[in-house]
C-alpha cells in the first residue's frame, strides 16, 4: 500500500471506526480522521508495517465485525 492512500480511503464507510491499540491507544471515527492517522502513522517514518493476526469479519446486516482468535 506504499502511498496509496486514496485506496485505503475507499475501504471505509462514512461512519467508519478504527481502533488501533497499544502503543497507539488510540480511537478514530469518520474517513477523514481516520485518512489522517494513516498519514500520520505512515508518513513519518521510513519503515512502516502492518501485521494482522488470521482472523475473521462477521457480518451482520449493515454492520461488520472483526474476531480475531489466539
Amino acid at each position: 500500500m506504499l502511498g496509496y492512500h486514496d485506496g485505503f480511503h475507499e475501504l471505509w464507510a462514512e461512519d467508519g471506526l478504527w481502533e488501533i491499540g497499544a502503543p497507539f491507544n488510540v480511537r478514530i471515527e469518520g474517513i477523514e480522521a481516520i485518512v489522517d492517522m494513516l498519514h500520520r502513522l505512515r508518513d513519518e517514518r521510513t519503515y512502516f508495517t502492518q501485521l494482522i493476526p488470521t482472523g475473521v469479519i462477521e457480518i451482520d446486516g449493515d454492520r461488520a465485525s472483526p474476531v480475531f482468535r489466539t
